[in-house]
């Protein structure tokens, strides 16, 4: 028969597999989660350009901006960053319901989606150019130069995010009686998380360009 202490240490490590299953069983659903993206996605890109080149006549031009990462660079790293942040804030403000519910469906196409010669082919679009670029914030810049405070590189900072990603959390709240409030907490942690590592809060856009032309 075990003893006490034996007892103890079956239950720790009883735990900690159930962590590790637990972990594996979250990896895997949030690989499926990014394959389902990654296929809707590229389903709304065809149906979009099938659109498009409905609409445009012979040798008629269209010109994108696509929001995308180019998988040479580490700029899935730095963003998911925000999304972490964001999480964060969620866990210290929402009920575990709530928590369920607070959902930002976001996703960000590659190059190399963007330009799908295939697809261009399939609707009769020539690609003239393509080009990857990336759109940096004046915000670090100016904090550096010392034109603003860290306060005020925070507060843009939450109020970037909190333009796009502030209904996520109005739907999850659409409950709580106390909305507005935890609203307000949830702003307010997200800045002081900023103040503390303002540098790492400064990740540039990425941009794919494209010129096509109708054949």
């Amino acid at each position: 028969m075990p003893t006490s202490s034996q007892s103890q240490i079956l239950s720790v490590v009883d735990y900690q597999l159930l962590q590790q299953q637990a972990q594996q069983q979250q990896q895997q659903q949030t690989a499926s989660d990014r394959l389902a993206f990654a296929r809707q996605s590229h389903l709304d890109y065809a149906h979009f350009l099938e659109h498009r080149s409905r609409e445009l006549v012979q040798g008629g031009v269209l010109i994108l901006s696509i929001p995308s990462w180019d998988r040479a660079e580490s700029a899935v790293a730095s963003s998911s960053m925000h999304m972490h942040l964001l999480y964060e804030c969620a866990q210290a403000h929402l009920t575990p319901q709530e928590l369920l519910e607070y959902t930002i469906p976001l996703h960000v196409r590659w190059y190399d989606d963007c330009v799908d010669r295939a697809l261009f082919t399939q609707y009769s679009l020539e690609l003239i150019k393509a080009e990857h670029v990336v759109i940096r914030s004046p915000l670090m810049q100016r904090l550096k130069e010392g034109t603003i405070t860290v306060d005020e590189f925070a507060r843009e900072q939450a109020l970037i995010m909190r333009s796009w990603t502030d209904s996520s959390l109005q739907c999850a709240l659409a409950m709580n009686e106390e909305k507005e409030k935890i609203t307000n907490l949830f702003w307010t942690m997200y800045e002081e998380r900023v103040k503390e590592q303002p540098e790492m809060h400064h990740s540039p856009m990425r941009s794919t360009y494209l010129i096509l032309q109708k054949k």
